[in-house]
């Protein structure tokens, strides 16, 4: 049941299961990704997730 593809319009992914949006806090001071985010959702591809919707990694003061 929750291992099958499903759709969202027409895009499909491997399953239901989806990570929101969430800040880890890994970001570089000038708002830079680093290695940490790779690891981390390379983990999460890995491990089964259908959809990771990123967080934010900065925000800008104007």
């Amino acid at each position: 049941m929750y291992s099958k593809p499903k759709k969202i319009g027409s895009i499909e992914i491997k399953n239901r299961f989806i990570r929101s949006a969430t800040f880890e806090g890994m970001a570089t001071e000038d708002g830079y990704i680093t290695d940490k985010h790779l690891k981390l959702y390379k983990k999460l591809a890995e491990g089964g997730i259908g959809l990771i919707i990123t967080g934010y990694g900065y925000v800008q003061e104007t």
